[in-house]
């Protein structure tokens, strides 16, 4: 068995092998996820991911499903049972972001020693609540601090800023516009 060449916790050989297939045939890289999510009473929901496509084909490669459960504080009604979805939204924008960080490092070389990243949202709520529709009821501006420590110099640096941004799924999904189709049927 070959030992696995490791940078950042990316096994460089695997990332260059995803890399080659995709060059190779671009449809393996048309990647869609899915989320369950299911109301749990109050204002608690709970989540559900395991599988996903890639290239046209479920991938059912994950050990087990994950659990991801949201709630609100109790100052905004809810049982403070789990992050809220706009906490959970920052969140996922930081852990794609790292993973971007972390591969982009990996690919050129680059040995993170220690990656973090403080985000903040800011929003309105008077929308949430029904109280004007005159004012935009997603986070309006959102504010990320990293604080890295890594074997490159500035330049490479915000080389690798640049390019975990510009690769983050995540990032390119806040930053652009999304088409979603939404239906509703009784059950």
């Amino acid at each position: 068995m070959a030992t696995a060449n490791l940078r950042n916790g990316v096994d460089v050989g695997r990332l260059n092998a995803l890399v080659q297939r995709i060059q190779a045939d671009p449809a393996q890289a048309v990647t869609k996820f899915e989320a369950r999510c299911r109301w749990e009473g109050g204002l608690r929901t709970r989540a559900e991911v395991s599988y996903f496509w890639m290239g046209g084909d479920r991938d059912d490669s994950r050990a087990r499903p994950h659990v991801i459960e949201a709630d609100e504080p109790t100052s905004l009604l809810g049982s403070d049972a789990a992050a809220n979805a706009v906490e959970l939204l920052l969140a996922a924008l930081g852990a794609s972001l790292v993973a971007s960080w972390a591969t982009q490092a990996a690919a050129r070389g680059v040995t993170l020693r220690a990656l973090e990243l403080a985000i903040q949202g800011d929003l309105d709520l008077r929308m949430f609540l029904g109280l004007s529709d005159r004012v935009h009821s997603g986070v309006q501006l959102v504010r990320i601090k990293a604080k890295v420590d890594a074997d490159a110099s500035d330049e490479v640096l915000a080389e690798i800023k640049a390019a975990a941004e510009r690769g983050s799924p995540v990032w390119n999904t806040l930053t652009r516009p999304v088409r979603i189709i939404s239906t509703v049927s009784r059950e």
